[in-house]
């Protein structure tokens, strides 16, 4: 009786490690105070009739939204997100 009480002590104490999802820690750059950045969409293809102007906005990065801000951090859980 003392073995199985051993044992299942033995298995309890080996946990998983937390993994970051590759996929995610390419799409976003957390800074040093702790906020998320991202690139903005629609600067890939179809850019001739969109102004010079527009597309310097779409170059710039853009700060992560609270409710998508939440599963960023399952998909990051080694990162230091506030």
């Amino acid at each position: 009786m003392s073995a199985k009480v051993q044992r299942i002590e033995a298995i309890g104490a080996v946990c998983g490690k937390l993994k970051t999802r590759k996929a995610a820690a390419k799409r976003y750059k957390i800074t040093g105070t702790g906020k998320v950045l991202t690139r903005r969409p629609g600067k890939q293809h179809i850019n001739e009739k969109k102004s010079s102007k527009k597309l310097s906005q779409l170059g710039k990065l853009k700060q992560v939204d609270h409710g998508d801000l939440i599963k960023v951090k399952r998909c990051l859980p080694n990162a230091s997100i506030k």
